[in-house]
């Protein structure tokens, strides 16, 4: 998965916004820990992708806030 965030609004998505790259191991789970992060609302996306560089749909908005 390529995780996106952007601060404030939904990110575009972006290579500039590009916080990690997860793989995704045999059982299909992915664990991403984004911190720390400063005050304010963080939104994210995903974007899954293949070996062959095939990237797939970007996920709807997530967002969190910090406080």
């Amino acid at each position: 998965w390529i995780i996106y965030r952007n601060l404030g609004s939904a990110p575009t998505p972006s290579w500039d916004q590009v916080v990690a790259v997860v793989p995704v191991d045999g059982s299909g789970d992915a664990v991403f820990l984004d911190t720390p992060l400063e005050a304010g609302t963080y939104h994210y996306k995903a974007k899954g992708f293949a070996a062959d560089s095939t990237n797939g749909a970007a996920s709807g908005d997530a967002n969190g806030t910090v406080t």
